[in-house]
């Protein structure tokens, strides 16, 4: 039965679901972590969703995990698939838990490190998604993110990224949006959604949209600098994953921004896609750009993202103002292969953006 979250004498209780494929030694370290993480006052159970792993992942689970809930899925169904795979498998047992854990592979968790997050939860109603810290496993000492910031290009970026860690004394703080590599959900908010994330995405930015839906449901994202975790990030995974972030970010733009948004906007995007395409015949992904146009300009893909536009439309989940005027009009270019480009364009997509969002400025 879940607890009482007004009465901070009750025990709280949540379910951790990893998402793992081919990282048979990082799950190993992962969930050696999360079972050494809770002291009794918090009831957590752990379940891992593979993606037909093929590298001895199987195994040990079989042999050193075999006490924990594991589903092993028959093909890659990718990140947010899995992921949703075990938020139904929760309702398929009939746990009452309060909170949801949503864990990358790669994650390394601290001691206690769920209690800041049930802490921050119980004093913001509000809150329905919230992140801990998190650190680079392979240089603790600084930061892999504390949430990720939305520009108005469809970009997102980490914040904090290489700098130094925040003490635990840091107050919980509002982000755009929350890094999926370490995220807990408030259940009650979710209690009517499945899935989760968006499976035909595959891979990265679900937690960009699965973030802007929430925020256009009325609730908010925080990161809590006193829970840290550890990520074994890998700087190069932009090029590695091209396809993906660029195909993904269309895909969100073109679903979730509001007419006039998109209208005022679109110099800049189309500006932004000459840049692009400059870039990535430098860095030697031309081709892949040529394949996110090719899958946009698919008829049966310009069917499926009008679809997503009208279910968007239907379910209040198109951005609205506080989001938008989130938005930033300066790349971080620290993140990008081409950062030194950027930086000769920030100006200009900066005051871009200062003159374009006074429409949404205005109440």
């Amino acid at each position: 039965m879940a607890a009482d979250l007004t009465d901070r004498t009750s025990t709280p209780s949540v379910v951790a679901i990893v998402v793992a494929y081919n990282g048979c030694r990082d799950l190993d370290d992962c969930l050696t972590s999360l079972q050494a993480s809770t002291d009794g006052s918090v009831d957590l159970r752990i379940v891992i969703v593979d993606n037909h792993s093929t590298d001895g992942t199987h195994e040990l689970l079989r042999t050193k995990y075999r006490k924990l809930d594991a589903l092993l899925l028959t093909e890659n169904l990718g990140y947010g698939a899995g992921a949703n795979a075990g938020w139904r498998f929760l309702h398929t047992v009939n746990w009452d838990v309060d909170f949801v854990c949503i864990l990358n592979q790669d994650i390394v968790v601290d001691a206690g490190w769920l209690t800041p997050l049930i802490e921050t939860f119980r004093g913001n109603p509000q809150a329905a998604i919230i992140q801990p810290q998190i650190l680079l496993k392979q240089d603790p000492e600084l930061i892999n993110n504390i949430g990720l910031r939305c520009h108005y290009l469809g970009l997102s970026y980490m914040l904090g990224y290489r700098s130094p860690k925040l003490g635990h004394n840091e107050p919980p703080k509002e982000i755009d949006a929350a890094s999926g590599a370490a995220l807990a959900l408030r259940r009650s908010a979710f209690r009517e959604t499945d899935p989760i994330f968006s499976e035909d995405l595959f891979m990265y930015l679900e937690d960009v949209e699965l973030s802007w839906v929430t925020r256009c449901r009325g609730f908010s994202c925080f990161v809590v600098p006193a829970s840290r975790v550890y990520h074994q990030f890998e700087p190069d995974g932009f090029l590695r994953n091209y396809y993906f972030m660029e195909r993904n970010r269309w895909i969100l733009i073109l679903a979730h921004f509001p007419l006039l948004l998109l209208t005022l906007v679109g110099p800049a995007l189309a500006t932004m896609e000459l840049v692009q395409l400059t870039c990535a015949a430098t860095h030697g992904v031309l081709t892949e750009r040529f394949r996110v146009y090719g899958f946009l300009l698919a008829p049966k893909n310009i069917r499926s993202v009008f679809q997503r536009r009208s279910r968007a439309k239907r379910d209040e989940e198109m951005l609205g103002r506080d989001l938008i005027c989130r938005f930033a009009g300066r790349i971080e270019t620290s993140q990008l292969p081409d950062g030194h480009v950027f930086r000769i364009l920030n100006f200009a997509f900066s005051a871009y953006w200062a003159l374009v969002r006074v429409p949404f400025s205005l109440r």
